[in-house]
């Protein structure tokens, strides 16, 4: 049994992480500054840690004394300032509060890290890093200064860089978040078409739970010898396949317009990703058990709860 630290808790991912924990039989303390309701085997604290002073971060790692912290926090849509202490100054004030602890982070990346690659070859975790958006940009700084601090040996760190995760839940900011807020729309109201930004980028799309499963045995295995390690499916997908499986999951018939200028600068200029597992499988024992389709049904395939604070989240903070 291991006790963790979960913070940015009610997020997309830590709820999903959340929900995978609560089977087992982990000691969580969840950091949230919205609580969510208590699953079993949970403590919660009602904290913005993008707010708190470093001295009220070291009393929570202290009350929760925790074999490993997991960071949920990020923000893809917000101002500059914001995204940038969210993705870059509270990863770098982690590793500074765990510094000499034999406590793991466990740093959840970005694939908007790598930005755009040529259609075909897999994405490594050795490749460069060039990012196309300011959410990009301000992940990989994130990344970057709790690898120099894993390399000087302050901290015991691992980053997973998540590539287009699905499922309930999901927040706005996101393609598929968008998608499924619309077609819900669309079956409310009757409406026959739903109009969305142009679909023809590919991406690499895990299913949610899979990632859970990915941070707990990131969390949880004693001995972790790579920082970065990719979670993704290991295949591309066009983003409109997902529309249409989101679609076909919920039987509607409707049709999907794409317009140009609707979509996020989030993943502007980037027209192919695919990540390669190879190095998680390796480290890890890590593969995905769902399949694309399973994770694209899923999507609307939570409750109606899971689908209004999807709706309701702006802050995204997953």
């Amino acid at each position: 049994m291991a006790r963790l630290l979960i913070v940015g808790a009610s997020g997309f991912i830590g709820t999903a992480l959340r929900r995978k924990l609560a089977a087992g039989r982990h000691e969580v303390m969840c950091v949230s500054r919205t609580p969510a309701q208590a699953l079993p085997g949970e403590t919660w604290r009602a904290m913005d840690v993008l707010q708190v002073p470093r001295d009220g971060l070291e009393e929570l790692v202290a009350e929760a004394r925790p074999d490993a912290l997991i960071n949920c926090v990020g923000l893809a849509e917000a101002p500059a300032d914001k995204m940038r202490t969210a993705n870059t100054v509270l990863p770098g004030r982690l590793v500074e509060v765990l510094g000499g602890r034999t406590i793991r982070l466990v740093h959840l990346g970005s694939a908007a890290e790598y930005g755009d690659r040529t259609p075909g070859p897999s994405i490594q975790e050795g490749d460069p890093a060039q990012p196309r958006s300011a959410y990009g940009v301000t992940k990989l700084e994130g990344t970057l200064r709790v690898v120099d601090a894993a390399r000087a040996g302050k901290t015991d760190v691992v980053v997973l860089r998540v590539f287009n995760p699905l499922g309930p839940g999901l927040p706005l900011a996101s393609m598929p978040g968008v998608a499924a807020h619309r077609i819900r729309e669309a079956i409310r109201t009757g409406k026959r078409s739903i109009s969305m930004g142009r679909l023809d980028a590919w991406r690499d799309f895990v299913d949610v739970r899979d990632v859970a499963d990915a941070i707990v045995a990131a969390a949880t295995v004693r001995t972790i010898a790579s920082a970065i390690l990719n979670v993704g499916s290991g295949n591309a997908h066009q983003a409109r396949e997902v529309v249409l499986n989101m679609a076909q999951a919920v039987a509607w018939k409707g049709e999907v317009l794409e317009e140009s200028g609707l979509g996020s600068n989030r993943s502007s200029g980037v027209s192919w990703q695919q990540a390669s597992i190879e190095r998680i499988g390796s480290v890890l024992g890590w593969h995905p058990r769902r399949t694309f389709e399973e994770a694209a049904a899923s999507v609307l395939g939570g409750s109606e709860e899971a689908s209004a604070q999807a709706d309701a989240a702006a802050t995204n903070e997953r």
